[in-house]
């Protein structure tokens, strides 16, 4: 039996501070359609906090493997959500859906350090990768900190997500250079905002 789970800023602060325990009389699945929806939210606590809440879940192993597909694939589709908007909210989403994306790509990265059987297959890792690089040849909100709204860093965030694609195993000298190719792309794209947040750093890592 499920249960509604609503998420507000004080619920999610008293996770966190907690270490992250899953709240009484509630399931982890039962927060997730709420914790995935705030990834998007104009608030900065609730979008930071449900990140780091999803984040731990997801590193700790709280979700089944079937789960953590499921949020693998709404993840890389909230990557073209708005894709080619300028200075819209839609750019949160984006810039942190990338981020749990790549918690589950890192879950699957740290099975196979334990010689444990793979958590994704082939086809879906090359698939959110081209996703991935086209989230980063079209995003055209390139905006670092927003006023009242907190980080969106979304093409900071897509060159974190593109490194650990770049140590998976599934992927082979043409996906490398496509990784290789979007990021000079992305360099050499003329732009009316320059990156000023470090995003170029993270982008080149």
């Amino acid at each position: 039996m499920t249960h509604s789970c609503i998420l507000d800023k004080n619920s999610l602060e008293q996770i966190v501070s907690g270490d992250f325990k899953v709240p009484d009389g509630l399931s982890p699945t039962d927060c997730l359609p709420e914790l995935m929806h705030n990834l998007g939210s104009i608030d900065s606590d609730t979008r930071e906090n449900s990140l780091e809440v999803l984040w731990s879940w997801i590193s700790n192993s709280i979700y089944s493997d079937e789960v953590l597909v499921s949020i693998a694939s709404q993840m890389a589709a909230n990557l073209t959500t708005g894709l080619g908007e300028k200075d819209s909210d839609s750019v949160f989403l984006r810039a942190f859906s990338t981020l749990i994306l790549a918690a589950v790509i890192e879950a699957d990265l740290a099975r196979l350090d334990e010689k444990k059987p793979h958590l994704l297959n082939q086809n879906q890792i090359l698939s959110w990768l081209s996703t991935t690089i086209k989230l980063l040849k079209e995003e055209k909100d390139l905006r670092g900190f927003v006023e009242a709204k907190g980080w969106a860093h979304c093409c900071a965030h897509t060159g974190d997500l593109l490194s650990d694609f770049a140590i998976h195993p599934y992927l082979g000298k043409k996906e490398l250079e496509e990784i290789l190719n979007s990021l000079q792309a992305r360099f050499t794209t003329p732009v009316e905002q320059a990156f000023v947040h470090n995003e170029d750093e993270r982008l080149a890592a």
